[in-house]
């Protein structure tokens, strides 16, 4: 079937320091964001509307533009997380040829940080 529109739909929360007025309009940017799931919707014209859900991570930077500047805005989520998160990327960018399975290579190297912070210890 042909594809009549792209859409996508954004969730997610993140927190800001101060609070926004309503009825004001803000600008945003969103770096880091990601695609979470594709669904298809067919239309009554034999086309198709492809969605794609997009969603605010632990990884993502949200700025809200605004007159009195930007409104830095921060995705809750722990710092195992994001350490999981950067160590997958890496995984797939550098060393998934080295492993077989990712759960492999995020033991090695949290068990070999964890040796680290031992050794300062002493």
């Amino acid at each position: 079937m042909k594809i009549n529109e792209y859409k996508f739909k954004l969730s997610g929360t993140a927190n800001i320091p101060t609070p926004l007025i309503n009825g004001n309009s803000y600008n945003l940017t969103i770096e880091n964001a990601e695609v979470r799931a594709v669904k298809r919707i067919p239309n009554d014209d034999d086309t198709e509307n492809e969605i794609f859900n997009v969603k605010i991570s632990e990884m993502s930077t949200v700025n809200i533009l605004s007159d009195q500047g930007v409104i830095p805005a921060k995705k809750k989520g722990s710092q195992s997380q994001r350490m999981r998160i950067e160590l997958m990327r890496l995984y797939e960018n550098q060393h998934s040829a080295d492993y077989k399975e990712f759960e492999d290579y995020y033991n090695e190297k949290m068990s070999k940080y964890i040796q680290e912070i031992k050794e300062q210890i002493v």
